[in-house]
Formats: structure tokens, sequence, C-alpha cells
């Protein structure tokens, strides 16, 4: 008989029905996750909409993220005044946040 997927799958199904009886084995575990990936919650307008700009935004916020990096790396940044540092500083550790927050809610949105 034929068995989907490689050679580790096949000693998995094999095992199983060595196991298992066939009058206990009534679902086959694959059909069971196929049918649940497939009954995908739809989205909202909004949430999709969210989930089309998301990727947009992303690489706006990396980018500027490597720029703030790339500003704070130069060798004068830190002979400025102490104020300006911190706003810089700032301003970094609020991108990076609001990029955490794009991250998360993609991954919310995509599942």
């Amino acid at each position: 008989s034929e068995f989907v997927g490689g050679y580790d799958d096949w000693l998995r199904q094999r095992s199983e029905d060595t196991v298992m009886p066939a009058s206990i084995k009534s679902k086959n575990p694959m059909q069971t996750e196929v049918k649940e990936k497939s009954q995908k919650k739809k989205l909202s307008y909004k949430d999709q909409r969210d989930l089309d700009e998301l990727p947009t935004k992303i690489e706006q916020l990396e980018t500027e993220v490597e720029s703030l990096h790339a500003k704070m790396a130069d060798a004068d940044f830190f002979l400025q005044d102490k104020d300006e540092i911190v706003k810089v500083q700032d301003l970094l550790k609020e991108t990076e946040q609001t990029l955490a927050t794009c991250y998360r809610r993609w991954e919310e949105l995509e599942v």
C-alpha cells in the first residue's frame, strides 16, 4: 500500500496500524487536521484591510529602526547634548514597541 509523506510518516502510520485495532481507529488524524485548517474564520473588512496594510507598515518601521541604529552608531552621536541623545533613544524604544505590536497583530490576523 502507499503512504503519504516520508519515511518517518510511514513508520508512524505503520506503528499505529500495529498498535490500534481497526475498530478503535475511527478517524484519520491527517483528515481532521486538514478540516480544522480549512475552516479558518473569515476576517471582517477592517481586519482584512489591517492585514493588507501591515506588511508596508512593518517595513517602514524596520527602516526607521535601522536608521535610528545607524544614527546612534555614528561616532559623534554621543558628543551631542544629553537631551537629544535621550530623545533619540526614546524614539527608538517607542518604534521598536510599535513594531512588536504590529508583528503580534499580524500573527493574530494570519491565524
